[in-house]
């Protein structure tokens, strides 16, 4: 019998007129049985050594139960018990309890199975055994699910999951003491790391969940996202409210719907940027056994608030009620609500999405013309839980709710354009320095930057509304209210970065800050239009402060990533500190000296994102291939541009170029081949000088200016576009001095090109045809049978640097037909075989 305490209560009446003492004493009111047990009866053994009683319990799953008897002996006599279910046998040594109307629990933990669970007490002694008045069996432990205890917080009991038990993707586990519970977690970054939890409940309802967490008051806020079962949830907030050390926790608290058994909590950081974490807690049973039904939207949906169909609506008290929702097509939607005629003003509106603020209106009209409106994006098949708030009793007069997609013209498009050179074009970059003047005077910084929204429909562009997030500021905080863009129209939008809401962490922690702004208008085909914002925070220049090759990725919005850099300098074990050999450090990075054009582009792009050296500029060119001394200069940044990304030239403007054929002379190597160069330092080792520190005889050093495949942020390759690092000669290995991206290029190795000629042009493709007769007619006929059994190929260099052969090989099932006579190994530039 399941109870709503969670317990379970067996009892044994079969023989009600057995007890102990027949004596008035131990039986006050004549029923024939020892005073002091609940319910109609209790089990009393009456037979010898070994006599059992036995029954069954349904276990909701396999785990670790607390498993408590309510028993009275009052004999001299220990009058010990066994209890044993499946292979498992527990001794209870001593039943005493001082009388025989004194009944006290005695507690033994087992290993229940999943289902039907035969559980067998047997009477040890021949003296007799205990009276047992009842059985309370609790779960403790869900096998697969341990938790970490408990505690009771306000009244509620919950299970705690410490953070360090969890399943972690990237967080680090910290043991420094900080008052938490046991140890806790941090995300590291600068990738998106993930706490997944593993926790039981024992029926499906609403959970009351609480994440301790401890981020600095003086931090902004690092939201987190969360998901149960894989399902995402939205986020949670996680503001900062701790003292400076972060030693004081504070709980992050949600209502979480969760089945009945396992369920799995996920808490995701975006770019690794996240609170302190100690641990989980769960209530212990639901707060709320409410089943909601799910209204599925199609085109459009209005959702009565006093409907009673189903549960997709519910009252929670005057000012708060909750619509339950899910959509069937990607998209932003307009969720209006309107009041019933009569009700009372609840002053505001507040919005929650799976717990998550999202918007605010003033309370509503009635009807069409009384709506108010807000815009949220929804994922198709994610359950919604839309709360609803008031500020004074009003919410639960609420009419309905409209749920439909946002409105929008099909002739007003926005477009987005960022001013900064990088290469997304939805992106604004910004760095900042503390304190500029450290190592040399007055170095330069962005703080600022600048996006272009134009409409390029047919129609009026309207901004609806928009959100700035995270620590920036508009230079005009006005300019986007009741913006109206007429066809063709365009408007600079500037953004800055706000220091004063910025919190700041050590050099040891991933310095990239991020927000967003984001735009909704009436542009049907996209309602809301996202500019990502990102930048680097330095507390001086140079010392230690500046961001690694990976952060620096990170801020531009870029996947490639080279594990196992440290986030400071000076650490040690670097993979990209192998001593400047030639040699890639993992397989984005590409080995290729030279470089040209890539199929179909006619222009080529080279951009410098970042500059962390010493004083003075750096040069960006191109070079004839053997030769960097015949090169052409694109960019040269300003003296003071080299502790800032996206560095400028002398004159204001960005250190950025093109590269076409027609730059590239004439008189050079190759066929429109060229090397590239940064700070003199070639991507042709050959040309370098390699630095300090003993290496093999024979290894190529001078791998100074290295080169990566450009990764989107999903891991996805950027066609043609490609990430340049440079460190100058055997500094410290950062390889964060100077920084490029380059777009519309491909890689031509050493300059050796292979050519095949000489297959069959009959062949529907690269092939060779063959015929043999083992024994052929020769006799008596003009020239024989004739056949073919053999073919010769040429291998040929166009090119102007050797091709190295490392091999011919002969493969497919029938390989052991053929043979191969001549295997070359080495073709100079002209050279063929």
């Amino acid at each position: 019998v399941n109870l709503d305490a969670g317990s379970t209560i067996i009892r044994i009446i079969s023989d009600p007129s057995t007890h102990e003492l027949p004596t008035s004493g131990n039986d006050a009111n004549g029923d024939g049985l020892n005073d002091g047990y609940d319910g109609q009866a209790y089990a009393d053994f009456g037979g010898g050594a070994g006599d059992k009683i036995a029954f069954t319990y349904v276990a909701p799953t396999a785990g670790i139960y607390d498993v408590v008897f309510r028993m009275a002996n009052g004999s001299a006599d220990a009058r010990p018990i066994s209890v044993r279910t499946g292979g498992e046998t527990v001794n209870i040594a001593s039943t005493t309890s001082g009388g025989f109307t004194t009944w006290i629990d005695f507690p033994i933990k087992l290993t229940l199975a999943a289902g039907v669970n035969t559980i067998t007490v047997a009477q040890l002694a021949a003296v007799g055994g205990p009276n047992i008045d009842s059985v309370r069996v609790t779960l403790d432990q869900v096998i697969g699910a341990p938790n970490d205890g408990s505690e009771t917080v306000g009244g509620v009991t919950y299970f705690k999951y410490e953070a360090e038990n969890a399943l972690l993707t990237g967080p680090a586990v910290i043991e420094e003491n900080r008052n938490q519970s046991g140890d806790f977690v941090d995300y590291l970054g600068p990738d998106n790391e993930s706490i997944t939890w593993t926790v039981f409940v024992s029926e499906a309802g609403t959970y009351a969940v609480d994440v301790l967490y401890a981020l600095a008051a003086t931090k902004g806020a690092r939201p987190l996202s969360l998901s149960v079962n894989d399902v995402a949830q939205g986020t949670l907030p996680f503001v900062g409210q701790s003292n400076a050390a972060e030693t004081n926790w504070f709980p992050q608290s949600a209502e979480l719907q969760l089945v009945a058994g396992t369920n799995t909590i996920t808490l995701t950081a975006p770019g690794g940027v996240g609170p302190n974490m100690d641990y989980l807690r769960v209530s212990t049973t639901p707060i709320d056994t409410f089943a909601p039904d799910y209204a599925v939207v199609g085109d459009s949906l209005r959702i009565e608030l006093e409907q009673t169909d189903d549960n997709s609506t519910r009252t929670v008290d005057p000012q708060t009620v909750d619509f339950f929702l899910s959509v069937t097509t990607d998209g932003f939607y307009a969720l209006d609500v309107a009041a019933n005629p009569g009700a009372p003003d609840g002053g505001g509106l507040t919005y929650f999405l799976n717990g998550t603020q999202v918007g605010l209106t003033p309370y509503p009209g009635t009807g069409d013309a009384g709506e108010r409106t807000i815009y949220v994006e929804l994922a198709a098949g994610v359950n919604y839980q839309l709360r609803v708030v008031s500020s004074a009793p009003g919410a639960a007069a609420i009419d309905y709710l409209d749920v439909q997609p946002a409105p929008g013209d099909p002739d007003a498009d926005i477009e987005i354009r960022s001013l900064d050179p990088a290469y997304f074009d939805n992106r604004l970059h910004f760095s900042w320095l503390d304190n500029d003047s450290v190592s040399n005077p007055d170095r330069a910084f962005k703080e600022n930057a600048a996006v272009e929204i134009s409409n390029s429909g047919a129609n009026p562009l309207q901004v609806l509304d928009y959100t700035l997030s995270g620590p920036f500021t508009l230079v005009d905080p006005t300019i986007l209210d009741g913006l109206v863009l007429n066809a063709g129209e365009s408007i600079l939008v500037e953004v800055l970065f706000d220091r004063s809401a910025y919190a700041a962490d050590g050099n040891l922690v991933n310095g990239v800050f991020n927000g967003a702004l984001t735009i909704r208008t009436n542009d049907q085909d996209t309602v809301v239009s996202t500019i990502d914002l990102a930048g680097f925070w330095q507390l001086r220049d140079e010392g230690g402060w500046e961001p690694s090759v990976n952060e620096v990725w990170q801020l531009f919005g870029f996947g490639t990533r080279v594990a196992g850099v440290p986030l400071q300098d000076s650490v040690p074990g670097s993979p990209l500190n192998n001593l400047d050999i030639y040699e890639a450090v993992n397989e984005l990075e590409v080995l290729s000296p030279y470089w040209r054009l890539a199929d179909g582009v006619t222009e080529a792009r080279i951009t410098q994102i970042a500059a962390f050296h010493g004083a003075g500029g750096a040069t960006i060119g191109i070079h004839n291939p053997g030769n960097k001394g015949q090169d052409v200069i694109l960019t040269n940044h300003a003296g003071d541009n080299n502790q800032s990304i996206l560095p400028l030239l002398g004159n204001g403007n960005f250190a950025t170029a093109t590269i076409t054929n027609a730059k590239i002379p004439d008189g050079w190597v190759g066929d429109e081949v060229f090397g590239i160069e940064v700070a003199n330092f070639s991507t042709d080792p050959r040309l370098n000088t390699g630095g300090p520190g003993a290496v093999p005889e024979g290894t190529q050093r001078g791998h100074f200016t290295r080169i990566f495949v450009a990764l989107d942020e999903d891991g996805n390759v950027i066609p043609n576009v490609y990430l340049g690092i440079q460190d100058y000669t055997g500094i410290n290995y950062d390889y964060n001095d100077n920084m490029f991206v380059i777009e519309g290029v491909t890689p031509v190795g050493f300059g050796g090109q292979l050519v095949i000629s000489g297959l069959d042009d009959a062949a529907a493709d690269d092939r060779l045809v063959f015929t043999n007769i083992d024994n052929p007619n020769n006799s008596g006929g003009i020239g024989g049978q004739q056949f073919r059994n053999e073919a010769t190929v040429t291998l040929s260099n166009p090119g102007f640097g050797p091709v190295v052969i490392s091999g011919l090989t002969l493969g497919g099932e029938d390989a052991a037909s053929f043979e191969i006579v001549g295997a070359p190994t080495t073709l100079a530039p002209g050279a063929s075989a």
